[in-house]
């Protein structure tokens, strides 16, 4: 019995550390780390899947070429959608896919 209670006492700690984590995340989402180039291009492709209702967009400024999306990046669009149709197109609503996935991993 004993080491069962050992064993609810850590996860109880992890628990509140990772509350901890993602709550002070939140705050400072949109702050730190700076707009990478990234961001906002993959924010638009998932933005451009959701505007033309086909997950075949391809970047806007790629026109010129004929392009074929990449099955792994489609699946990061159709995990991002709900962020952004829900929060609408925001930086905080495009990270918080990561640190959603951020605190997963720790757990």
């Amino acid at each position: 019995m004993r080491t069962g209670s050992l064993k609810q006492q850590k996860t109880s700690i992890l628990f509140l550390y990772l509350v901890i984590w993602f709550v002070s995340s939140l705050f400072f989402l949109t702050d730190y780390p700076f707009v990478h180039s990234d961001e906002p291009w993959l924010s638009g492709l998932t933005r451009s899947m959701m505007d033309s209702s086909s997950l075949s967009s391809t970047e806007d400024f790629f026109d010129l070429y004929e392009r074929n999306p990449h099955a792994l990046k489609v699946l990061f669009h159709l995990l991002q959608m709900p962020f952004i149709r829900l929060l609408g197109y925001s930086l905080f609503s495009v990270r918080l896919l990561s640190l959603t996935a951020g605190l997963i991993s720790l757990y």
